[in-house]
């Protein structure tokens, strides 16, 4: 950004290196973005964090990228989280043949030091909490650069959208020449940048890709509409994508910034390759996520099949498999994945539940598989989910369909409760389960007030349900409503994970159950990408009532 908080929203950075291509190698294909907007001292910017969630989900969800980490964004991206991310965090995860996206969306400045008849300009990268006359709180962008180069990856890209980011070419050679396919580009190392904008060159915080700047909306266009790949090959190197962004964006109306790109320190001129023939693993584990999110078991069916017939053995695949055979109400067949899954050994983070997590539900699926059986039916009870409008005032939801049947809609965030009626002639006695997209499960009773939860909603009569937090990401919750004319003592009372054996529901007690499957979408302004850890972190807790403090499922 400029100096002035008068002057239109632009991006102050320094960039570093010359950027060069990198073509495809064995190893894994990984992105991690930094997005601030929300700056304690500078001018605020608008689209940063939408950049860098963009980009994540663009490269996660179509390019078969992997995000290892959670995007760094607002006051999380402090300057000691941002080294951490650099020194501590992503080198105990990277393996030496993974290419490695790093982004950048935020400030950034240049300081102008005279010595004697001479200026030396120094670029900073600015954190969230950087003041503005403490260079101290700043980060070096040479400094920044050399830790950056020595992250254990083969392949790393870093892509600076900020203001004179063109500073990180400073002192690097640029490499201009065209790029073939060589085999030693993969075998060799690549450190690549590419830049918004040159040294003194401002970097527009929007565009006219609407929530992106104009150097960011032009890089997701040009690799999502493959407008990117100069040579029509279906592969993108860093070279072709520098080329590319310089081209548009320098050329762009109103535009007043050129990106450039080259190399920093240890490059060996090797490549990295971006495929857009979206069909790696990667990308088809991320479109599954995606439609477990939102509960699609048409799109989720092709997309196992895919990938049992990529990678059949891989933990991603059992998982999936598991949510799509529970999804068809085949339990059986899922809890044989999840003891597969228990029996395998793979890396924490890779799936959208922890170990523990799965050793519950192997638990969970088995002691409630009965009552998971039950057909699905309508309820001689009315149910209605009201939203918060205000303080303790409530507001039909709206529904909307969605790919199997209706929802209701809610916020994340938002405060919750189910309306009750009871058309039936006798007493209702009424309990939830609760499903959340990755499979975890909650259960207990619906009604808020004690005395309806011990002897149920009398005929003609209505009541609420216990409040509860919308939590989670944009996506699908089911919600199973049990309905019993008499008390079940295994609904009110659920024992805890560890004193649950199979089948000890009484079979009596399951033969007066009726179960309504409901259904309530959450909806947000912010869509984050739905890799493995996110959705996990989204759904790792619910909260049942909002008189008390945050219940962990665990418990339940």
């Amino acid at each position: 950004m400029t100096d002035s908080l008068e002057q239109p929203l632009t991006r102050n950075i320094e960039p570093a290196d010359d950027a060069e291509a990198e073509p495809v190698s064995q190893g894994r294909n990984l992105i991690a973005v930094i997005g601030i907007d929300h700056y304690a001292y500078w001018p605020k910017l608008k689209n940063a964090v939408s950049d860098a969630l963009g980009v994540q989900k663009l490269f996660v969800e179509k390019l078969g990228f992997t995000a290892l980490l959670p995007p760094l964004l607002n006051d999380n991206a402090t300057g000691e989280n941002i080294m951490a991310l650099i020194t501590d965090q992503l080198p105990p995860l990277l393996q030496a043949d993974d290419n490695l996206i790093l982004f950048f969306a935020g400030h950034g400045h240049t300081r102008v030091s005279k010595i004697g008849a001479r200026e030396i300009e120094t670029g900073y990268l600015i954190p969230v909490n950087a003041r503005l006359e403490n260079w101290s709180d700043k980060l070096r962008t040479d400094d920044f650069l050399e830790n950056v180069s020595q992250l254990p990856a083969r392949h790393v890209l870093l892509i600076l959208d900020a203001c004179r980011s063109g500073f990180a070419l400073s002192g690097m050679s640029a490499h201009r020449s065209a790029v073939t396919y060589e085999e030693n580009l993969i075998r060799n190392i690549s450190r690549k940048v590419i830049t918004s904008a040159r040294r003194n060159e401002d970097a527009l915080d929007n565009g006219p890709i609407p929530a992106h700047s104009l150097f960011t909306g032009t890089l997701i266009q040009g690799l999502d509409l493959r407008l990117a790949d100069l040579d029509k090959n279906s592969l993108v190197t860093s070279f072709e994508l520098g080329l590319y962004l310089q081209q548009q964006v320098g050329q762009a109306s109103d535009s007043k910034q050129t990106p450039d790109f080259g190399s920093f320190n240890l490059d060996d001129r090797g490549e990295l390759v971006i495929s857009l023939r979206g069909d790696t693993f990667d990308a088809v584990n991320a479109r599954g996520l995606s439609a477990m999110l939102a509960h699609d078991v048409p799109a989720l069916e092709p997309i196992v099949a895919q990938m049992k017939l990529l990678a059949p053995n891989a933990a991603q695949t059992v998982f999936l498999d598991f949510r799509l055979k529970f999804f068809q109400n085949d339990y059986d067949g899922a809890i044989d994945r999840v003891t597969q899954l228990l029996g395998m050994g793979f890396a924490e983070g890779i799936l959208p539940v922890t170990r523990s997590d799965l050793e519950e539900i192997n638990i969970k699926l088995r002691y409630w598989k009965p009552v998971l059986q039950l057909p699905a039916t309508s309820l001689p009870v009315k149910m209605q989910l009201l939203v918060a409008t205000g303080d303790d005032n409530f507001a039909p939801a709206p529904t909307a369909p969605f790919a199997m049947g209706t929802a209701f809609q809610a916020r994340n965030g938002a405060l919750a409760r189910y309306q009750i009626e009871n058309a039936s002639p006798a007493r209702a006695h009424l309990y939830f389960m609760t499903i959340t997209p990755q499979g975890r499960m909650i259960v207990g009773p619906l009604p808020e007030q004690d005395d309806a939860r011990i002897d149920g909603i009398a005929p003609g009569a209505s009541g609420f349900g216990q409040k509860f937090k919308v939590k989670g990401l944009p996506g699908i919750v089911e919600n199973r409503i049990l309905y019993s004319p008499q008390r079940v003592s295994e609904l009110l009372f659920p024992a805890t994970v560890a004193a649950r054996d199979v089948n000890t529901i009484a079979p009596a007690a399951l033969a007066a159950l009726q179960m309504q499957p409901l259904f309530y979408q959450i909806v947000s302004d912010v869509t984050p990408v739905a890799d493995a850890m996110t959705i996990r972190d989204a759904f790792s807790s619910l909260v049942l009532d909002a008189r008390e403090p945050e219940i962990d499922t665990k418990i339940a």
